[in-house]
């Protein structure tokens, strides 16, 4: 079984993969110019529209359960 600062830090490091992807998928539909040369061909206008498309899902269940885990493991203080 998975140990709880494990899971924290595979959602952490998850989500972070997944932000530079979109941005430079991002990077690659408005600035494909810069981008496909870069990349060595692999990311094109279309493969990055595609991706970037694609990446939006678990881009926020990622986000939503980052959010859930880091409000859980804050100490709760009384005002």
């Amino acid at each position: 079984m998975m140990s709880r600062r494990l899971f924290i830090r595979l959602v952490g490091w998850l989500l972070f993969g997944i932000s530079v992807l979109l941005v430079l998928t991002g990077l690659g539909i408005t600035r494909y110019e810069i981008i496909t040369p870069l990349t060595l061909g692999i990311l094109d206008k279309a493969v990055s529209y595609k991706l970037h498309v694609l990446l939006w899902g678990p881009f926020l269940i990622l986000l939503i359960l980052h959010i859930i885990v880091y409000m859980r493991v804050q100490p709760k203080t009384r005002d």
